[in-house]
C-alpha cells in the first residue's frame, strides 16, 4: 500500500513529501489515478499531459484541491489501495 492519507490532502508539504517516496512504478499507479481525478474534475489538458509525464507538482496541485472526504476516493478503494484503506 502506497499509504496516502485522505485526512492530508490538503496539505502540499505531506504530498511532496509522500510522492518523493514513491518508486517509478508507484509513481505510475498514482499517476494514473490522478489523472482520472483530474479528468472527472475538468482540469486543463496541460494539467493532465504534466501528469501523465509523472509530475509531481501537477499532481500534488490536482490532489491538494480535492476535500479529504473518503466518499470522493472511495471509487478507488477497490481498484487501488492507495489512499489508506486496505482492500479485503
Amino acid at each position: 500500500m502506497l499509504g496516502i492519507d485522505p485526512a492530508l490532502l490538503g496539505s502540499r508539504r505531506y504530498l511532496r513529501e509522500v510522492l518523493s517516496k514513491l518508486g517509478l512504478r508507484d509513481l505510475r499507479r498514482v499517476s494514473r489515478i490522478v489523472e482520472r481525478i483530474a479528468r472527472a474534475k475538468l482540469r486543463s489538458a496541460k494539467t493532465i499531459e504534466r501528469i501523465r509525464s509523472l509530475d509531481r507538482d501537477a499532481m500534488i496541485e490536482t490532489l491538494s484541491r480535492l476535500r479529504a472526504k473518503a466518499r470522493i476516493l472511495h471509487l478507488e478503494e477497490s481498484r487501488n489501495p492507495i489512499f489508506g484503506w486496505k482492500v479485503p
